[in-house]
C-alpha cells in the first residue's frame, strides 16, 4: 500500500491488469420511428334514396377536413381513426318492410286462429226462477171400523139379570159355531132392569161380572168388539200337544184404549188372575207363574199360562191407523190370530 502511495505521488502507474473503457457516443440518439400522417377525409358519395314516388335527394354536403395534428403532440397520441358506416342501400329499406309485413300477417293469423278455433263462446246464462214446488197432501187413509177387520159375524150371547154371569156365558160361548182358526163377532147383551135389552161393550162385560179395573179406562174406551175364536191348539195334563182335538172356543175382546200402554197395563196384572178367571174359563189354581214376554209380528205380549198356551190370559197393544187398540185374549193361538187380522192386507 505504501510504495502504491509513493508511485502515484511520482507519476508512475500502478501495477496490475488494465481494464479498457468504453465511452458511448452522445451524439448517436435513437430516432424515433415516425408515426403515420393521418389520411385526409373521403369525399362522401352522394347517395340517392327512393322514397315516396322516387324523387332525388341531393347530394350530401362535403365534410370539412379536420386540421393537421402535429406530430408528437399529446392530441395525435390519443387520436384514433373511427371510420365512418356507410349509409344503407335501398334494398336494406325494401327487406325490413318485407319483414315488418311478415310479423304483421302472422300476428293478424294467430288473432284469427286463436277467435276462431280456440276462443270458447261466452254462454249467456239466464237464470230462471226456480220453481215453488208444492207437495199436494197426501190423502188420508180412510179409517177402517173394527167390522171391516173383523167381517165375519157370530151368534147372539144374552147374559141374564140376575144369578151368576159366569156358567151362562161359558155355556152360550161353547154353543158358537166357529170353523177352527176362524174370528167370528159376537153381539154380547144384557137385560137392564127396565127390561130393554143392551149391547155390552168391554168394560160393560167387566162390570157385568163385577171384576174390577182401573176407573180411568172406561173413560178412556171409544169402540170395542166381542170375538170368539176356533181354538186349535190344545195339549194333556202332561204339556204335550193333542191331535185333532174337540173344537172350543176361546173368547178375545177388542178395545180401542185411549193413552193405553203396557206400563199402564201391567198396573193390573196382580188382580188379572182372579179377575177373569170366571169370563175366560181357566182354573186359577193351575197358574204357572208370573206374566211373561213375547212377541209376535214385531207386537210385544205379555202373557200367563194355565198352565198351558191354550188357556191363558193374552194381552198386548196394536197400533193401526194411528189408534191404539187394547186385545184381552183367552188362548195363545186366539192372541195371533188377531194380530194376523190388523196385518191381512186390504
Amino acid at each position: 500500500m505504501t510504495d502504491d502511495l509513493s508511485k502515484l505521488r511520482s507519476g508512475q502507474q500502478l501495477q496490475g491488469v488494465t481494464i479498457p473503457r468504453t465511452i458511448e457516443d452522445q451524439s448517436k440518439a435513437p430516432t424515433l420511428a415516425p408515426k403515420p400522417a393521418v389520411p385526409a377525409p373521403v369525399k362522401a358519395p352522394t347517395v340517392q334514396v327512393n322514397l315516396g314516388q322516387g324523387q332525388k335527394a341531393a347530394p350530401l354536403a362535403p365534410t370539412a377536413p379536420k386540421p393537421a395534428v402535429p406530430k408528437g403532440s399529446a392530441e395525435q397520441k390519443n387520436q384514433f381513426y373511427v371510420p365512418e358506416e356507410p349509409a344503407p342501400a335501398a334494398g336494406g329499406m325494401n327487406r325490413n318492410l318485407l319483414f315488418i309485413g311478415i310479423g304483421g300477417a302472422v300476428v293478424v293469423l294467430a288473432a284469427a286462429y286463436w277467435y276462431f278455433m280456440i276462443r270458447q263462446p261466452s254462454v249467456q246464462v239466464v237464470e230462471s226462477p226456480t220453481p215453488t214446488i208444492t207437495e199436494s197432501p197426501s190423502p188420508s187413509p180412510t179409517p177402517v171400523a173394527l167390522e171391516s177387520i173383523f167381517a165375519n159375524q157370530g151368534g147372539t150371547i144374552a147374559l141374564p139379570i140376575t144369578g151368576d154371569p159366569g156358567k151362562a156365558f161359558a155355556t152360550a160361548l161353547a154353543a158358537q159355531a166357529v170353523n177352527p182358526g176362524q174370528l167370528v163377532v159376537l153381539t154380547v147383551s144384557g137385560s137392564a132392569a127396565s127390561g130393554s135389552t143392551q149391547i155390552l161393550g168391554t168394560f160393560d162385560l167387566l162390570d157385568r161380572f163385577l171384576i174390577s179395573y182401573p176407573a180411568n179406562w172406561k173413560s178412556a174406551a171409544q169402540r170395542s168388539i166381542s170375538l170368539a175364536y176356533g181354538q186349535q191348539e190344545k195339549f194333556d195334563a202332561k204339556g204335550h200337544p193333542i191331535s185333532n182335538p174337540p173344537p172350543s172356543d176361546r173368547l178375545v175382546l177388542v178395545t180401542e184404549l185411549t193413552g193405553a200402554t203396557m206400563d199402564v197395563l201391567r198396573t193390573w196384572e196382580p188382580s188379572m188372575t182372579g179377575a177373569l178367571a170366571g169370563l175366560f174359563g181357566f182354573d186359577k189354581s193351575k197358574n204357572a207363574g208370573p206374566f211373561q214376554d213375547n212377541s209376535y209380528q214385531g207386537v210385544p205380549i205379555r202373557y200367563k199360562n194355565f198352565p198351558n198356551p191354550d188357556h191363558s190370559i193374552d194381552y198386548a197393544i196394536v197400533t193401526y191407523q194411528g189408534k191404539t187398540y187394547w186385545v184381552l185374549a183367552a188362548s195363545r193361538e186366539s192372541m195371533f190370530a188377531v194380530v194376523n187380522a190388523f196385518n191381512a192386507p186390504r
